[in-house]
């Protein structure tokens, strides 16, 4: 219980229930969650409530928010799951550490504006077209550490990096402190290694078009 934040409260009134993320003001008889309470102190609406919440929080970068979303949508997807077991890799285990997402395309610029990202910074870094729509659109993805790769699992070109650098080894602070390292071609047969048991595999990311 405390001061009402939301009108000139002298007596404390405002009380939070922070189990059920539940408030209610005895003064000025406003209440609800913790997105309505942003909606009322800030002044702004339900989309507009659910950016300042997640930037509060401290979102993640641009591409870690895009990452975290291929991954929820990978799971929706059953030819992009069917494409990964076609190729060798089923653990859900390996599939949850490389953060393996999928690409269905067309709603990326709607979901991640309400983040905090304009859809001029996702055509900016490379995310969106210009018509708007997904350039990962079809493509089973792997995160890297400062970009994507994708993997068309349809007729489009098989192979997509975002714009700028590429190169180096793959999860190479992890595997560097190995004896012996296995480098292999490609990140599916990294997964599919990684899959059987060999944690010291890496693999060139070289540059693909």
């Amino acid at each position: 219980m405390g001061l009402c934040p939301l009108h000139a409260d002298r007596r404390p009134s405002f009380l939070v229930e922070p189990g059920k993320n539940l408030f209610y003001c005895y003064g000025c008889g406003r209440g609800g969650d913790v997105i309505r309470f942003a909606e009322l102190y800030h002044g702004v609406r339900f989309t507009e409530a659910l950016t300042v919440l997640w930037r509060w929080r401290g979102a993640g970068s641009l591409l870690e928010d895009v990452s975290k979303f291929y991954q929820i949508q990978l799971h929706c997807q059953t030819a992009a799951r069917r494409y990964l077991a076609q190729r060798g890799v089923h653990q859900p285990e390996v599939i949850e550490q490389l953060r393996i997402g999928f690409a269905p395309g067309r709603c990326l610029g709607r979901w991640l504006p309400l983040l905090g990202h304009s859809r001029q910074a996702l055509q900016q870094v490379g995310l969106l077209n210009d018509a708007g729509h997904d350039s990962f659109s079809q493509r089973i993805v792997f995160p890297l550490e400062a970009n994507l790769y994708g993997r068309s699992i349809g007729k489009a070109a098989p192979h997509r990096l975002l714009p700028g650098g590429k190169g180096g080894l793959y999860s190479w602070e992890k595997v560097r402190s190995y004896p012996d390292l296995i480098l292999v071609e490609g990140l599916f047969d990294l997964a599919v290694l990684w899959q059987a048991g060999f944690p010291n595999v890496t693999c060139a990311l070289g540059n693909c078009r």
